[in-house]
């Protein structure tokens, strides 16, 4: 359910009769909505937890077919009749995938990382690239795994697979400063021997 799995903020109020209401909840979680969902359509859902339905999950093609398939089907419907809202929920989660989106001070933490992170890798790839680097399958990855998450349900913990490659720009970024930095200490070191040399 690639609309259905959102946060409880953007889910639309549905007496799942076929008419939405078209009002933002508030208080209601993305499980309890998908089960509602899956319910309508005769589909059993199971979720974890103390007070959940002790059943054991089923493990067969069939019925991920059939979830699969009314999830579907609600999407596509949600997305043709509520287009604002899904804009709306696609542009916010654009930005929370780099982001906890708890509390302030976790979201300011870990975004501040992320925003560091990001701009280093930034700063690798465009040296990598200056030095004849092919950095396209890299990025296409990178703008795959945003913008997927984006249209389903981002939260932090998805960027997380990102990170070693984005680590590996950031040590090209910081081997390329640190080089060039010895480069320039050992250029002024010559350029200060031979002027010592002449005046001698």
């Amino acid at each position: 359910g690639y609309v259905l799995a959102q946060p409880k903020f953007f889910l639309l109020k549905q007496d799942f009769g076929g008419n939405d209401s078209r009002e933002l909840i508030w208080d209601v979680e993305a499980n309890d909505y998908e089960q509602k969902a899956m319910e309508s359509y005769s589909v059993p859902f199971y979720k974890p937890g103390e007070e959940a339905d002790r059943r054991p999950m089923p493990i067969n093609a069939a019925y991920e077919v059939a979830k699969d398939r009314v999830e579907g089907q609600i999407a596509r419907k949600r997305i043709s009749e509520n287009p604002a809202e899904f804009i709306k929920k696609f542009a916010a989660q654009t930005c929370t995938f780099w982001f906890i989106v708890e509390t302030k001070k976790k979201s300011v933490v870990i975004g501040g990382m992320a925003l560091l992170m990001l701009f280093l890798a930034g700063v690798g790839i465009y040296k990598a690239k200056q030095n004849g680097r092919d950095t396209f399958p890299v990025l296409l990855v990178l703008l795959y795994f945003h913008l997927l998450y984006a249209i389903i349900l981002a939260f932090a913990r998805y960027s997380f697979p990102l990170y070693p490659t984005l680590l590996i720009f950031v040590g090209y970024a910081i081997d390329n400063a640190l080089t060039n930095r010895h480069n320039s200490r050992n250029l002024h070191a010559n350029r200060s021997l031979t002027e010592n040399s002449l005046s001698g």
